[in-house]
């Protein structure tokens, strides 16, 4: 969406308008350190790549699938999902607004999208097979999104092991740290 679609709060719409969603999404990144080169991007095997391919192939399925995908399975879920991730971002993190801006976005403008989309699934929502493909494609974007999350959380556990060999060493020993 567009901040001129959306009743949001000026500091938000100061920042994001103009901006492309990639750039405030690269904005976070580099602020958290983990902003990737083009090459690292497009690896089949990255997360983000994978579930962008799923998600596009389920969306090209049919209208109703898409429709599904984007509106229940997406929109409508996903401020909830950015709530949980802006609390941690301003309870464990010295981020500005600038910098988690696409997070704060987010939460402010997808329930909109979520009751323009639903209102186009139920003028869709013709027939069983409609409403069938429908739910297909909600439960696969919500399928779709968990897997994503399931390989960051991999990822991320894999990525603190390596960061922190002695730390895990002495919790395999039974110890906790406060390292």
């Amino acid at each position: 969406g567009h901040a001129h679609d959306h009743d949001l709060p000026s500091e938000i719409t100061e920042i994001v308008s103009g901006q492309p969603h990639s750039l405030l999404f690269a904005n976070f990144q580099d602020a958290v350190g983990t902003q990737q080169n083009a090459d690292d991007a497009s690896r089949p095997n990255q997360p983000g790549s994978m579930w962008s391919e799923q998600f596009l192939a389920l969306c090209q399925r049919s209208q109703c699938a898409g429709i599904g995908a984007i509106g229940i399975g997406t929109e409508l879920i996903v401020s909830g999902v950015y709530q949980q991730i802006l609390t941690g971002l301003r309870q464990h993190s010295e981020l500005s607004l600038r910098e988690r801006v696409f997070f704060e976005l987010h939460s402010h403008c997808d329930d909109e999208h979520a009751e323009q989309l639903l209102q186009i699934a139920e003028e869709l929502a013709t027939s069983d097979a409609a409403i069938a493909e429908i739910e297909f494609g909600a439960r696969m974007a919500i399928q779709l999104r968990t897997a994503f999350w399931d390989r960051m959380l991999k990822r991320a556990r894999s990525a603190a092991a390596e960061a922190s060999p002695i730390e895990n060493a002495v919790t395999n020993l039974g110890y906790e740290t406060s390292i």
